[in-house]
């Protein structure tokens, strides 16, 4: 029997699985990972959902092991992979964000806003604020 989950459960356990992937990989940074998700929701809300991805993509460079690369990633497979917002890759949103229609747009956002509560929950519980300060346990 299939187990059926609410959409709040499937955001829940998304978030959950990213947060631990992230803190049993220290190489990634966890605290600096943790510091993302704290203020990514304001960000979201100030400037809107592009120009924050814009912000994490810039931020990263080329290097997709850094933090804000970790970060924009599990937002974009979120948005095209899981919730099939967008046709295409995850590599791929801002292009669909920034040549889409408004109404994609903010369904978008709402979906990021919603799926960074969950993400913002689980990095105070399981992830260091500081570098210096010890790993959350799962």
């Amino acid at each position: 029997m299939k187990i059926v989950k609410t959409l709040t459960q499937e955001r829940a356990e998304y978030a959950y699985d990213k947060i631990n992937q992230i803190r049993l990989k220290p190489q990634y940074s966890p605290a600096k990972v943790a510091m993302h998700l704290r203020r990514l929701p304001a960000m979201v809300l100030a400037n809107g959902l592009g120009q924050t991805l814009a912000f994490l993509l810039a931020d990263a460079g080329c290097d997709k092991n850094k933090p804000s690369y970790l970060v924009y990633d599990m937002l974009a497979q979120w948005l095209v992979a899981k919730r099939k917002l967008y046709e295409g890759q995850p590599h791929d949103l801002i292009y669909h964000l920034v040549s889409g229609n408004r109404v994609a747009y903010q369904r978008a956002q709402q979906e990021v806003w919603a799926l960074l509560d969950w993400l913002r929950k689980f990095a105070d519980a399981y992830l260091p604020s500081t570098e210096t300060k010890g790993e959350g346990k799962l």
